[in-house]
């Protein structure tokens, strides 16, 4: 059965925190995945994972692709520069 709403679960790992995300991210969903993102990334030195495993869905605002959608909401400084993911 398809999750029909957005669900956000943080789980702290060894300094890490690993996002859980489930159900669809769109238009609906975007300024809620953005709030609770922009509040990890506000964090002094953040290390975030975000495990996509069960999300449903993408589309939206910045649907350019999945990268932009779960990448680019925070400029988290330089120490995490684009060219430094793997």
């Amino acid at each position: 059965m398809a999750i029909s709403e957005l669900s956000l679960e943080r789980e702290d790992r060894d300094g890490v925190q690993i996002v859980h995300v489930r159900g669809p991210l769109d238009s609906l969903s975007h300024d809620q995945f953005k709030e609770y993102m922009d509040e990890l990334a506000g964090q002094p030195h953040p290390n975030i994972v975000l495990d996509c495993e069960h999300l449903s869905y993408i589309n939206g605002p910045l649907s350019a692709g999945p990268v932009v959608e779960l990448g680019l909401f925070w400029d988290c400084g330089p120490e995490c520069a684009a060219d430094e993911i793997d």
